[in-house]
């Protein structure tokens, strides 16, 4: 009689516990589910912000006011600038385009190649500034030994403030606005599904 009683007991428990991991498995099912609809929204919300900025972008393009681009602090990341020279070429807007802010964009070491080939493909190109990002000296030395090669360039000279000065001869042909980066640990990080 005693053993039927620590049976029944024992399986009472085994039965609480079993109640207690269904419970947990159905939160962890939803929590998953929930996630994956946050997931598919923020997929949302990126793809219609990149539309947006590059919306921006081809409506000073066709309103013939791109001369200067100013997207500061706009979250212009890799994907825009990508799309933004998409844009460029296929309005044939590259020869218009004097000045290009890119300030506090978040822009880090993934983004030098885009910003090269941006520097690259708009030959009249006086500033870009790109200011406030996340660039590491590295990478801003990679900018600095690019724009030394590029032709015509006879000197470029990085004044104390972190401007990098582009000559032709004596004649002053780029500014890149390097200076007051900031180190990626301080920047918000993306959450990562």
């Amino acid at each position: 009689a005693q053993l039927l009683s620590l049976l029944h007991e024992g399986q009472g428990r085994a039965d609480e516990h079993l109640a207690a991991l269904s419970k947990s498995n159905g939160l962890v099912s939803a929590l998953r589910q929930r996630n994956m609809e946050l997931f598919t929204r923020t997929q949302m919300f990126d793809s219609f912000k990149t539309r947006a900025l590059l919306r921006y972008v081809m409506n000073l393009i066709e309103g013939e006011l791109c001369t200067d681009l100013h997207l500061d602090g706009l979250s212009f990341g890799v994907r825009e600038i990508s799309g933004l020279l998409e844009k460029l070429t296929l309005y044939e807007a590259n020869d218009k385009i004097f000045i290009v802010s890119l300030q506090d964009n978040g822009l880090d070491d993934d983004s030098v190649n885009l910003l090269l080939q941006l520097i690259y493909s708009l030959p009249y190109l006086r500033k870009l500034d790109i200011k406030k990002n996340c660039l590491s000296p590295e990478a801003i030395r990679r900018i600095e030994d690019q724009l030394r090669i590029m032709e015509g360039v006879t000197s470029v000279i990085k004044s104390t403030d972190g401007v990098l000065n582009v000559h032709s001869g004596n004649q002053l042909r780029l500014a890149v606005d390097s200076g007051e980066q900031i180190p990626k640990e301080k920047v918000a990080k993306e959450v990562d599904f």
